[in-house]
């Protein structure tokens, strides 16, 4: 089979082609960061110079060069550090393929990458396979673990943010949560083994929006991307940023893998400006164009409602009698018995100058509403009458 160009110039392939193709091993050992980590071979490699040694052996009983090629790679960079690459590696041996599943993870240093993890993978596990030999299955339940769930933990640990692995179901049950993610939050793990339900952390306004967002995602797509409120330990809420995908374990289980990141300043940020731009400075309600806004997403709905337009009988004789100050104690005297003696739904805005907008949602009957006007008119005058009796 025919390589594509972009797989044969990835470190990926350089790295593979410098020790089954061209066997030097100092090569190979170029890649590696001195703390590389390696599962799924003969015997666990935590640091580069084991490794060496590992494939020394491995040329001195299989010194010939091995044919390979690489299918279905694919890389999935998880922030600017760390890239994660993976690809079916086909061994040619004698008149038969050998398929290796391999994850490589590289980890940018000043001008190059270098490579911090690797896992491998075989359907089987016959003696003499060079390289790329997988445990035992029984050593494997000695261990009592699956490497496939050791190299998710040990990828999560590495990437300097949060790293969260749950189940694929409705409560979002905890798999893994990685140190970092744990330290902002704030629990112990023994925490959130008595509560691994994640769906418990979530905030409640959130909670709809995430479960669509990632059970509408499939295990064929890049990723999906959301941002919602996680409860810390002292029951404040941090935002945070998610960028998962759905995987699926050698034994059919399905989970969501994510990186995470703290978000809390940048949406506080938006959040506020936001506020700024939708409310006015002086009243602290609706300015025109959020009221506009919001009636129109009302009128989607073709609820029957009234519109109120107001404005302050001799305003401009209480400014030029008393100050601008009192004129603005006015206008938020008049803002705050607006939403006072308005229910939830409905829409109180400062439409400019002494000018104000009351949007009454879901009312039908005349007598209701000039009953509401009547009523507004009259807190307000009781209100200010005495204060400027010479502005009636």
């Amino acid at each position: 089979m025919e390589m594509k160009p972009y797989e044969i110039n990835t470190p990926f392939y350089k790295f593979l082609t410098s020790f089954l193709i061209e066997r030097n091993v100092e090569k190979t050992i170029s890649f590696l960061d001195k703390n590389v980590q390696c599962i799924g071979i003969e015997q666990e490699i935590n640091d580069r110079e084991t490794f060496r040694q590992f494939l020394k052996k491995e040329v001195i009983k299989c010194p010939n060069l091995i044919p390979f090629y690489i299918q279905n790679y694919k890389e999935n960079r998880l922030n600017n550090q760390i890239t994660c690459c993976f690809g079916e590696i086909m061994i040619e041996k004698k008149e038969s393929l050998q398929k290796v599943q391999m994850t490589i993870i590289f980890q940018k240093e000043q001008r190059s990458s270098k490579i911090v993890h690797i896992h491998y993978a075989v359907p089987t596990t016959e003696d003499g396979e060079y390289f790329i030999e997988r445990k035992k299955e029984q050593e494997k339940e000695e261990h009592g673990c699956t490497y496939e769930r050791k190299f998710l933990e040990q990828l999560l640990e590495m990437i300097p943010v949060g790293g969260l692995v749950t189940y694929r179901d409705q409560d979002f049950s905890l798999y893994y949560m990685n140190q970092e993610l744990i330290k902002e939050l704030g629990y112990t793990q023994e925490e959130l083994i008595r509560d691994p339900k994640m769906i418990h952390y979530i905030h409640n306004d959130d909670v709809k929006r995430v479960q669509q967002t990632m059970f509408s995602s499939d295990r064929n797509e890049e990723s999906y991307v959301l941002d919602y409120r996680l409860k810390k330990k002292d029951g404040s809420y941090v935002w945070i940023y998610e960028k998962g995908k759905q995987i699926q374990t050698e034994d059919g289980v399905q989970l969501f893998f994510s990186v995470i990141l703290d978000v809390s300043k940048t949406v506080e940020l938006k959040l506020k400006f936001e506020a700024e731009a939708s409310v006015d400075s002086l009243t602290g309600i609706y300015n025109r164009r959020k009221a506009m806004e919001l009636i129109k997403e009302q009128e989607i709905e073709k609820v029957p409602a009234a519109l109120l337009m107001i404005d302050i009988d001799n305003f401009k004789k209480v400014n030029d009698t008393y100050g601008h100050q009192h004129g603005d104690e006015v206008l938020r005297g008049l803002a705050n018995i607006l939403k006072k003696h308005t229910r939830k739904g409905d829409i109180v805005s400062r439409f400019g100058g002494d000018e104000f907008l009351v949007y009454l949602s879901d009312v039908t009957s005349q007598r209701v509403i000039y009953k509401r006007v009547e009523q507004l008119k009259q807190i307000f005058s009781e209100t200010y009458a005495k204060r400027y009796p010479d502005c009636e």
